[in-house]
Protein backbone atom coordinates (compact mmCIF):
# COMPACT_ATOMS: atom_id res chain seq x y z
CA UNK A 1 0.00 0.00 0.00
CA UNK A 2 1.91 2.74 -1.71
CA UNK A 3 0.77 7.07 -1.67
CA UNK A 4 -2.81 6.43 -2.20
CA UNK A 5 -3.96 3.91 0.08
CA UNK A 6 -1.16 5.24 2.70
CA UNK A 7 -2.91 8.53 2.45
CA UNK A 8 -6.43 7.31 2.66
CA UNK A 9 -5.37 5.67 5.96
CA UNK A 10 -4.39 8.51 7.27
CA UNK A 11 -7.20 10.07 7.10
CA UNK A 12 -10.09 7.72 7.84
CA UNK A 13 -7.69 7.17 11.04
CA UNK A 14 -8.14 10.75 12.10
CA UNK A 15 -11.77 10.66 11.57
CA UNK A 16 -12.74 8.09 13.33
CA UNK A 17 -14.57 8.42 16.88
CA UNK A 18 -17.51 5.78 18.11
CA UNK A 19 -18.74 5.88 21.47
CA UNK A 20 -20.54 2.95 22.32
CA UNK A 21 -20.37 -0.02 25.24
CA UNK A 22 -18.87 -3.38 24.31
CA UNK A 23 -18.76 -5.27 27.44
CA UNK A 24 -15.69 -8.04 28.45
CA UNK A 25 -16.02 -11.21 30.42
CA UNK A 26 -12.86 -12.85 29.97
CA UNK A 27 -10.52 -11.90 32.74
CA UNK A 28 -7.46 -14.04 32.01
CA UNK A 29 -5.31 -14.65 29.07
CA UNK A 30 -2.38 -16.64 30.91
CA UNK A 31 -0.27 -17.02 27.90
CA UNK A 32 -0.10 -12.80 27.29
CA UNK A 33 2.53 -11.29 30.00
CA UNK A 34 0.83 -7.73 31.88
CA UNK A 35 3.10 -5.34 33.37
CA UNK A 36 2.10 -2.38 36.08
CA UNK A 37 0.33 -2.07 38.73
CA UNK A 38 -3.11 -3.70 38.94
CA UNK A 39 -6.14 -1.65 39.56
CA UNK A 40 -9.01 -3.45 40.83
CA UNK A 41 -11.48 -0.98 40.17
CA UNK A 42 -10.31 -1.10 36.35
CA UNK A 43 -10.00 -5.25 35.97
CA UNK A 44 -12.29 -5.05 33.46
CA UNK A 45 -9.55 -2.75 31.08
CA UNK A 46 -7.29 -5.49 31.74
CA UNK A 47 -9.71 -8.11 30.19
CA UNK A 48 -10.37 -5.67 27.32
CA UNK A 49 -7.03 -5.34 26.19
CA UNK A 50 -6.14 -9.03 26.18
CA UNK A 51 -9.11 -9.89 24.00
CA UNK A 52 -7.67 -7.10 21.71
CA UNK A 53 -4.35 -8.36 21.51
CA UNK A 54 -5.59 -11.90 21.15
CA UNK A 55 -8.72 -11.38 18.97
CA UNK A 56 -6.12 -9.12 16.23
CA UNK A 57 -2.83 -11.44 16.76
CA UNK A 58 -0.99 -8.04 18.03
CA UNK A 59 2.23 -8.68 19.99
CA UNK A 60 1.52 -5.83 22.44
CA UNK A 61 -0.03 -2.30 23.86
CA UNK A 62 0.52 -0.09 26.05
CA UNK A 63 -2.38 1.67 28.13
CA UNK A 64 -2.66 4.47 30.00
CA UNK A 65 -5.57 6.41 31.42
CA UNK A 66 -5.93 9.92 33.54
CA UNK A 67 -8.70 10.51 35.73
CA UNK A 68 -9.39 14.10 36.95
CA UNK A 69 -5.52 15.03 36.21
CA UNK A 70 -4.19 11.77 37.65
CA UNK A 71 -2.95 8.70 36.42
CA UNK A 72 -4.50 6.14 37.42
CA UNK A 73 -4.28 3.06 35.04
CA UNK A 74 -0.53 2.32 33.58
CA UNK A 75 0.18 -1.38 32.43
CA UNK A 76 1.87 -3.32 29.52
CA UNK A 77 -0.28 -5.83 27.61
CA UNK A 78 1.74 -8.77 25.22
CA UNK A 79 5.36 -8.31 24.09
CA UNK A 80 7.48 -5.48 22.84
CA UNK A 81 9.56 -7.61 21.44
CA UNK A 82 8.49 -11.14 21.03
CA UNK A 83 12.25 -12.10 19.68
CA UNK A 84 13.86 -11.15 23.12
CA UNK A 85 10.44 -12.12 25.19
CA UNK A 86 10.77 -8.54 25.84
CA UNK A 87 7.33 -7.73 27.84
CA UNK A 88 5.50 -4.11 27.03
CA UNK A 89 6.23 -1.75 30.17
CA UNK A 90 4.43 1.19 31.36
CA UNK A 91 7.35 2.92 30.14
CA UNK A 92 7.85 1.20 26.89
CA UNK A 93 7.90 3.52 23.90
CA UNK A 94 6.03 3.24 20.67
CA UNK A 95 6.26 4.98 17.46
CA UNK A 96 2.90 7.49 17.70
CA UNK A 97 2.34 7.77 13.75
CA UNK A 98 -0.33 10.73 13.36
CA UNK A 99 -0.42 11.48 17.13
CA UNK A 100 2.36 13.55 16.11
CA UNK A 101 0.48 16.20 14.60
CA UNK A 102 -0.94 17.17 18.51
CA UNK A 103 2.49 17.82 19.34
CA UNK A 104 2.86 20.47 16.31
CA UNK A 105 -0.50 22.02 16.74
CA UNK A 106 0.91 22.55 20.52
CA UNK A 107 3.67 24.00 19.65
CA UNK A 108 2.41 25.97 16.96
CA UNK A 109 0.37 27.44 19.27
CA UNK A 110 2.83 28.21 22.12
CA UNK A 111 4.48 30.49 19.56
CA UNK A 112 1.17 31.95 18.47
CA UNK A 113 0.60 32.41 22.47
CA UNK A 114 3.86 33.79 23.11
CA UNK A 115 3.48 36.43 20.21
CA UNK A 116 6.13 34.78 18.06
CA UNK A 117 3.46 33.93 15.37
CA UNK A 118 0.52 35.10 13.84
CA UNK A 119 -2.12 32.33 12.82
CA UNK A 120 -3.22 33.73 9.79
CA UNK A 121 0.04 34.81 9.08
CA UNK A 122 0.79 33.74 4.81
CA UNK A 123 3.54 30.52 5.06
CA UNK A 124 5.15 31.37 1.75
CA UNK A 125 6.29 34.24 -0.30
CA UNK A 126 8.41 37.84 -0.24
CA UNK A 127 5.91 38.50 2.86
CA UNK A 128 5.55 34.58 4.50
CA UNK A 129 7.02 32.61 7.35
CA UNK A 130 9.04 30.53 4.89
CA UNK A 131 10.44 33.59 2.72
CA UNK A 132 13.91 31.76 2.09
CA UNK A 133 15.06 31.97 -1.37
CA UNK A 134 14.98 27.75 -1.17
CA UNK A 135 11.24 27.96 -1.41
CA UNK A 136 11.03 30.64 -3.95
CA UNK A 137 10.14 28.19 -6.82
CA UNK A 138 6.90 28.39 -6.42
CA UNK A 139 4.22 26.89 -9.89
CA UNK A 140 0.70 28.09 -8.19
CA UNK A 141 0.11 31.57 -7.28
CA UNK A 142 -2.70 30.52 -5.04
CA UNK A 143 0.18 28.83 -2.86
CA UNK A 144 0.47 32.89 -1.57
CA UNK A 145 -2.52 32.32 0.05
CA UNK A 146 -1.67 29.57 2.20
CA UNK A 147 -1.47 30.49 6.03
CA UNK A 148 -0.78 28.98 9.53
CA UNK A 149 -4.12 28.44 9.93
CA UNK A 150 -4.78 26.69 7.00
CA UNK A 151 -2.18 24.32 7.47
CA UNK A 152 -3.69 23.45 10.70
CA UNK A 153 -6.44 22.54 9.44
CA UNK A 154 -5.76 20.57 6.53
CA UNK A 155 -6.98 23.46 4.67
CA UNK A 156 -3.56 24.22 2.92
CA UNK A 157 -4.83 23.42 -1.01
CA UNK A 158 -3.38 19.62 -0.86
CA UNK A 159 -5.75 16.86 -1.87
CA UNK A 160 -3.51 13.36 -0.57
CA UNK A 161 -6.79 11.27 -1.01
CA UNK A 162 -6.55 11.81 -5.01
CA UNK A 163 -3.43 8.97 -5.01
CA UNK A 164 -0.54 10.91 -4.02
CA UNK A 165 0.88 11.31 -1.07
CA UNK A 166 4.87 13.08 -1.21
CA UNK A 167 5.85 12.44 1.74
CA UNK A 168 6.39 8.70 1.14
CA UNK A 169 7.46 9.07 -2.61
CA UNK A 170 11.24 9.68 -0.64
CA UNK A 171 13.34 7.96 -3.75
CA UNK A 172 11.51 9.19 -6.91
CA UNK A 173 11.23 12.78 -5.50
CA UNK A 174 15.35 12.69 -3.94
CA UNK A 175 16.24 11.71 -7.54
CA UNK A 176 14.16 14.73 -9.27
CA UNK A 177 15.68 17.34 -6.71
CA UNK A 178 18.78 15.67 -7.01
CA UNK A 179 19.67 14.60 -3.24
CA UNK A 180 20.68 11.35 -1.97
CA UNK A 181 17.64 9.00 -0.99
CA UNK A 182 15.32 9.07 1.19
CA UNK A 183 14.37 12.80 0.43
CA UNK A 184 14.18 15.02 3.48
CA UNK A 185 11.34 17.03 4.19
CA UNK A 186 12.24 20.68 3.01
CA UNK A 187 13.04 18.38 -0.40
CA UNK A 188 9.76 17.14 -0.56
CA UNK A 189 8.40 21.06 0.40
CA UNK A 190 10.50 22.75 -2.46
CA UNK A 191 9.70 19.30 -4.94
CA UNK A 192 5.59 20.29 -4.04
CA UNK A 193 5.85 24.06 -4.63
CA UNK A 194 6.40 22.80 -8.06
CA UNK A 195 3.14 21.20 -8.82
CA UNK A 196 0.06 23.19 -8.56
CA UNK A 197 -2.49 22.82 -5.71
CA UNK A 198 -5.49 20.71 -5.78
CA UNK A 199 -7.66 22.82 -4.80
CA UNK A 200 -7.91 26.98 -3.37
CA UNK A 201 -7.03 27.21 0.04
CA UNK A 202 -9.42 27.50 2.99
CA UNK A 203 -12.39 25.96 0.88
CA UNK A 204 -11.77 22.41 1.56
CA UNK A 205 -10.82 20.12 4.64
CA UNK A 206 -8.12 16.97 2.99
CA UNK A 207 -6.16 15.59 5.64
CA UNK A 208 -2.74 16.43 4.61
CA UNK A 209 0.68 15.43 5.66
CA UNK A 210 2.62 17.83 3.62
CA UNK A 211 1.34 20.44 5.51
CA UNK A 212 1.82 19.58 8.87
CA UNK A 213 5.42 18.83 7.34
CA UNK A 214 5.66 22.62 6.20
CA UNK A 215 3.95 23.51 10.02
CA UNK A 216 7.29 21.64 11.60
CA UNK A 217 9.16 24.41 8.97
CA UNK A 218 7.49 27.26 10.32
CA UNK A 219 7.80 26.45 13.95
CA UNK A 220 11.73 25.95 12.77
CA UNK A 221 11.62 29.35 11.34
CA UNK A 222 9.19 31.51 13.45
CA UNK A 223 11.08 30.11 16.70
CA UNK A 224 14.21 32.29 16.60
CA UNK A 225 16.19 30.00 18.27
CA UNK A 226 18.14 28.35 15.48
CA UNK A 227 17.22 25.04 16.70
CA UNK A 228 15.66 22.00 14.87
CA UNK A 229 11.97 21.02 15.05
CA UNK A 230 12.66 17.77 17.58
CA UNK A 231 15.54 19.91 19.77
CA UNK A 232 12.25 22.78 19.92
CA UNK A 233 9.57 21.16 20.68
CA UNK A 234 11.63 19.02 23.38
CA UNK A 235 13.43 22.36 24.88
CA UNK A 236 9.60 24.44 25.08
CA UNK A 237 6.91 21.57 25.19
CA UNK A 238 8.21 18.51 26.23
CA UNK A 239 10.96 18.44 29.09
CA UNK A 240 9.68 20.67 30.95
CA UNK A 241 6.00 18.62 31.53
CA UNK A 242 8.49 15.40 32.22
CA UNK A 243 7.70 14.02 28.77
CA UNK A 244 11.55 13.94 28.35
CA UNK A 245 12.24 10.51 26.81
CA UNK A 246 10.08 11.47 23.92
CA UNK A 247 12.00 11.90 20.44
CA UNK A 248 11.66 11.36 16.71
CA UNK A 249 11.72 7.53 15.46
CA UNK A 250 14.67 5.87 13.91
CA UNK A 251 14.23 4.13 10.65
CA UNK A 252 15.92 0.95 11.08
CA UNK A 253 15.37 -1.92 13.95
CA UNK A 254 18.86 -1.27 14.95
CA UNK A 255 17.87 2.53 15.53
CA UNK A 256 15.65 1.71 18.45
CA UNK A 257 15.60 4.10 21.25
CA UNK A 258 15.92 3.27 24.90
CA UNK A 259 12.91 1.07 25.86
CA UNK A 260 11.78 1.51 22.75
CA UNK A 261 9.48 -1.48 21.35
CA UNK A 262 9.57 -3.75 18.14
CA UNK A 263 6.83 -3.21 15.47
CA UNK A 264 5.52 -5.90 13.67
CA UNK A 265 4.14 -5.87 9.91
CA UNK A 266 1.99 -8.09 8.44
CA UNK A 267 3.96 -10.98 6.82
CA UNK A 268 4.63 -9.61 2.91
CA UNK A 269 3.92 -6.02 3.80
CA UNK A 270 7.36 -5.20 1.84
CA UNK A 271 8.15 -2.22 -0.12
CA UNK A 272 10.81 -0.58 -1.88
CA UNK A 273 13.71 0.65 0.20
CA UNK A 274 13.07 4.04 0.84
CA UNK A 275 17.52 3.93 0.61
CA UNK A 276 17.54 3.69 -3.46
CA UNK A 277 18.97 0.10 -3.16
CA UNK A 278 15.83 -1.52 -5.26
CA UNK A 279 15.72 -3.92 -2.68
CA UNK A 280 12.06 -4.75 -0.78
CA UNK A 281 12.17 -3.65 2.74
CA UNK A 282 9.54 -4.42 5.98
CA UNK A 283 7.64 -1.04 5.93
CA UNK A 284 7.92 -0.19 9.07
CA UNK A 285 12.27 -0.64 8.82
CA UNK A 286 13.10 0.73 5.80
CA UNK A 287 10.28 2.01 4.50
CA UNK A 288 9.47 5.23 6.54
CA UNK A 289 12.04 8.00 6.74
CA UNK A 290 10.91 9.30 10.41
CA UNK A 291 13.37 12.59 10.01
CA UNK A 292 11.32 13.17 7.10
CA UNK A 293 7.71 12.68 9.04
CA UNK A 294 8.76 14.48 11.90
CA UNK A 295 6.32 16.83 12.64
CA UNK A 296 3.69 15.17 10.69
CA UNK A 297 4.26 11.48 12.04
CA UNK A 298 7.58 10.50 13.31
CA UNK A 299 7.62 11.05 17.64
CA UNK A 300 7.71 8.02 19.55
CA UNK A 301 6.12 8.27 23.33
CA UNK A 302 5.43 5.77 26.19
CA UNK A 303 1.62 6.69 27.04
CA UNK A 304 3.21 8.06 30.57
CA UNK A 305 4.91 10.78 28.64
CA UNK A 306 1.84 11.38 26.37
CA UNK A 307 -0.77 11.60 29.08
CA UNK A 308 1.77 14.07 30.56
CA UNK A 309 1.66 16.32 27.13
CA UNK A 310 -2.16 15.87 27.34
CA UNK A 311 -3.35 17.17 30.74
CA UNK A 312 -0.49 20.27 30.43
CA UNK A 313 -2.96 21.27 27.53
CA UNK A 314 -6.62 19.99 27.95
CA UNK A 315 -8.24 22.69 29.58
CA UNK A 316 -8.90 21.55 32.69
CA UNK A 317 -8.28 23.20 36.19
CA UNK A 318 -6.62 19.72 37.21
CA UNK A 319 -3.14 20.40 36.15
CA UNK A 320 -1.28 23.37 35.20
CA UNK A 321 -1.77 24.25 31.37
CA UNK A 322 1.03 25.37 29.47
CA UNK A 323 -1.50 27.38 27.09
CA UNK A 324 -3.95 29.78 28.48
CA UNK A 325 -7.52 29.81 27.94
CA UNK A 326 -7.85 31.92 25.01
CA UNK A 327 -4.92 29.74 23.78
CA UNK A 328 -6.70 26.52 23.80
CA UNK A 329 -10.03 27.66 22.45
CA UNK A 330 -8.49 29.33 19.41
CA UNK A 331 -6.85 25.09 19.34
CA UNK A 332 -9.90 23.71 19.00
CA UNK A 333 -11.48 26.18 17.03
CA UNK A 334 -12.96 23.67 14.14
CA UNK A 335 -12.66 25.63 10.41
CA UNK A 336 -15.65 28.49 10.00
CA UNK A 337 -16.30 28.09 6.08
CA UNK A 338 -16.48 24.43 5.60
CA UNK A 339 -18.07 21.51 7.39
CA UNK A 340 -14.76 19.61 9.18
CA UNK A 341 -14.34 18.22 12.41
CA UNK A 342 -10.59 19.23 12.68
CA UNK A 343 -9.45 22.07 13.86
CA UNK A 344 -6.11 22.95 14.87
CA UNK A 345 -4.11 19.55 15.74
CA UNK A 346 -7.25 17.62 17.24
CA UNK A 347 -10.18 16.73 15.85
CA UNK A 348 -13.09 18.12 18.31
CA UNK A 349 -16.32 16.70 18.43
CA UNK A 350 -19.77 18.26 19.46
CA UNK A 351 -19.81 17.48 22.92
CA UNK A 352 -16.04 19.04 23.31
CA UNK A 353 -14.28 15.67 23.45
CA UNK A 354 -11.23 15.79 21.61
CA UNK A 355 -8.39 12.99 20.09
CA UNK A 356 -5.91 12.42 17.40
CA UNK A 357 -5.42 8.78 16.14
CA UNK A 358 -2.52 7.44 14.02
CA UNK A 359 -1.17 4.63 12.22
CA UNK A 360 1.50 3.40 10.25
CA UNK A 361 0.76 0.78 7.79
CA UNK A 362 0.71 -2.32 9.33
CA UNK A 363 3.19 -2.25 12.09
CA UNK A 364 1.76 0.64 14.17
CA UNK A 365 -1.84 2.16 15.65
CA UNK A 366 -2.30 4.13 18.51
CA UNK A 367 -5.16 6.79 19.90
CA UNK A 368 -4.85 9.76 22.15
CA UNK A 369 -8.33 10.60 23.64
CA UNK A 370 -9.61 13.73 26.24
CA UNK A 371 -13.02 13.41 27.02
CA UNK A 372 -15.23 16.29 28.34
CA UNK A 373 -15.56 14.63 31.57
CA UNK A 374 -11.99 14.64 33.13
CA UNK A 375 -11.24 11.03 31.34
CA UNK A 376 -8.22 10.70 29.26
CA UNK A 377 -6.43 7.84 28.01
CA UNK A 378 -3.76 6.87 25.64
CA UNK A 379 -3.12 3.62 23.45
CA UNK A 380 -0.13 2.10 21.38
CA UNK A 381 0.02 -0.98 19.49
CA UNK A 382 2.89 -2.55 17.76
CA UNK A 383 1.06 -3.90 14.57
CA UNK A 384 -2.03 -2.10 13.17
CA UNK A 385 -3.94 -5.51 11.94
CA UNK A 386 -5.39 -5.10 8.65
CA UNK A 387 -6.98 -6.79 5.70
CA UNK A 388 -4.79 -6.23 2.61
CA UNK A 389 -7.22 -6.86 0.45
CA UNK A 390 -9.58 -4.02 2.18
CA UNK A 391 -7.34 -2.16 4.39
CA UNK A 392 -9.85 0.82 4.39
CA UNK A 393 -12.75 -1.07 5.59
CA UNK A 394 -10.72 -3.34 7.70
CA UNK A 395 -8.67 -0.39 9.17
CA UNK A 396 -12.26 1.37 10.16
CA UNK A 397 -13.27 -2.09 11.69
CA UNK A 398 -10.60 -1.96 13.57
CA UNK A 399 -10.63 1.41 14.88
CA UNK A 400 -13.96 1.35 15.57
CA UNK A 401 -14.24 -1.92 17.62
CA UNK A 402 -11.35 -1.26 20.00
CA UNK A 403 -12.29 1.89 20.97
CA UNK A 404 -15.45 0.88 21.52
CA UNK A 405 -13.96 -1.75 23.99
CA UNK A 406 -12.03 0.33 25.58
CA UNK A 407 -14.23 2.91 26.35
CA UNK A 408 -16.76 0.47 27.38
CA UNK A 409 -14.26 -0.70 29.78
CA UNK A 410 -13.24 3.17 31.39
CA UNK A 411 -17.16 3.56 31.61
CA UNK A 412 -17.54 0.70 33.88
CA UNK A 413 -16.02 2.26 36.86
CA UNK A 414 -17.68 3.04 39.14
CA UNK A 415 -15.03 3.85 42.11
CA UNK A 416 -11.72 5.47 40.63
CA UNK A 417 -8.48 5.24 42.26
CA UNK A 418 -6.97 7.68 44.67
CA UNK A 419 -3.51 7.34 43.66
CA UNK A 420 -1.32 9.16 41.06
CA UNK A 421 1.29 7.31 39.27
CA UNK A 422 2.53 10.76 37.33
CA UNK A 423 3.83 10.94 40.90
CA UNK A 424 5.76 7.70 41.38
Amino acid sequence: MRNGNHSLIFFLVTILCILCFTACNDNTRSSIPVTGLYVPEMANLDATMLNILEKWDIPGAAVGVVKDGRLVYSRGFGYACKESGEPVQPHSMFRIASVSKTITGVTVMKLVQDGLLDIDSPVFGQKGILNDPEYSNIADQRVYGITVRNLLQHTGGWNSSLGYDPQYDLVNIANAMGVPPPADGKSIIRYMLQIPLDFDPGTEYHYSNLGYNILGRVIEKASRSQMSYEAYVKSVILDPLGADKMRIAGNLKQNRALNEGCYYDIPGDTVPSIYGTGEEAPHSYGGLHFRAMNSHGGWIASTTDLLRFMTAVDGFDTRPDILNKPTIALMTTKPSTIVSNYAMGWVVDDANNWYHTGALETGTATILVRKNNGIEYAVLFNRLPLDQSDPLNSLKAFFDEFKQMVEGAISEVTSWPSHDLFSE
